[in-house]
């Protein structure tokens, strides 16, 4: 058997394995996750033309979420190869799909990349990397804004009040330096000896202008704006009145938390949940109707979870067996 064949049958049991694990993952968090069934009950008893309305903007939004995604690699990736929106589609899309079974979804690099030309991978992956960052920095930068907002609720000393606006206006600055000076890490780097193999793809970091950079933050604020509004509109399916402003603090505030939560993105849902119980318990403490809250809330993270995370990964699934990860 020569090596073509065995790379198209090795590439063949691993795109295999790749759906059958992301499918599991799915199949587990809809059925056997704990509370599972209480979230459907609830969720059955609100539904009405009105909330189907919202629950299908919702789903609409999804795919401007991972659109303005889907720009924003495809304009870094221009750097190094020309792909086709549809070859772009099923980066995106597919790179969901592994990510799914990967701690902190870093399968999502490896998943995008195998569309391109086998000689443009590490540098895929390191541009990759760097729509990851400037994502990063965007939740981090906003949900310290956010902090600043909601922090004076707690009546904290004026001592831990300025050690609280002095460390975010620091880390501020601090993330968004790092951000516009990512070719520092080759200085890095050019100093470790272990690490000099891999410079010659990471070469591309100091071609990055500072005007890219702010087109790829851009993109990044965009799609912060998208998924806040898609939680927003969540809590109002679920009976949570509140105002835009007060839940784009509160969602900056939960995913700022959960950057700092290492997980597996489709075991995201438990913890996801459990991170915006914390944040909306600071809210709603001396609410009466805390039950009610709690069970709005977690519906609320659970079908976040489900029309951002799930579904992309089930379409991405169809695209899998399109990936070139053997190829001569």
């Amino acid at each position: 058997m020569n090596n073509t064949k065995i790379n198209k049958i090795a590439g063949f049991l691993l795109k295999l394995c790749i759906i059958i694990l992301a499918f599991g993952f799915i199949t587990y968090e809809l059925i056997y996750k704990k509370d599972i069934s209480n979230i459907y009950s609830y969720f059955f008893n609100i539904i009405n033309t009105k909330n189907i309305t919202i629950l299908i903007i919702v789903c609409l939004l999804m795919f401007v979420n991972w659109g303005f995604e889907l720009l924003k690699w495809r304009f870094l990736i221009g750097r190094i190869e020309r792909i086709s929106i549809f070859q772009s589609i099923i980066a995106v899309f597919s790179g969901i799909t592994v990510s799914t079974i990967t701690p902190n979804r870093i399968g999502e690099y490896g998943g995008r990349v195998f569309v391109l030309e086998p000689s443009n991978r590490w540098k895929g992956v390191v541009l990759t990397i760097v729509g990851s960052i400037s994502q990063l920095i965007t939740t981090l930068c906003i949900g310290i804004a956010s902090v600043l907002v909601i922090y004076p609720l707690f009546n904290l000393p004026d001592v831990m009040d300025f050690a609280i606006v002095f460390l975010a206006v620091l880390l501020f600055f601090i993330f968004l330096t790092f951000y516009f000076n990512v070719s520092v890490i080759l200085n890095i780097i050019e100093r470790i000896k272990f690490l000099k193999k891999i410079i010659k793809y990471l070469t591309v970091l100091s071609e990055l202008q500072k005007r890219e950079l702010v087109i790829v933050l851009f993109y990044s604020i965009l799609r912060h704006l998208v998924f806040s509004f898609q939680f927003y509109l969540l809590f109002l399916l679920c009976g949570i009145d509140l105002h835009f402003y007060q839940s784009f603090v509160i969602t900056s505030v939960i995913f700022l938390v959960l950057t700092a939560i290492p997980t597996i993105a489709l075991a995201e849902f438990g913890v996801r949940g459990s991170v915006t119980l914390v944040v909306f318990g600071l809210f709603f403490k001396a609410n009466s109707n805390i039950e009610f809250i709690n069970i709005a809330v977690v519906t609320s993270a659970f079908l976040l979870w489900l029309v951002n995370i799930a579904i992309p990964a089930i379409i991405g699934s169809f695209f899998i067996f399109r990936l070139k990860i053997f190829k001569h």
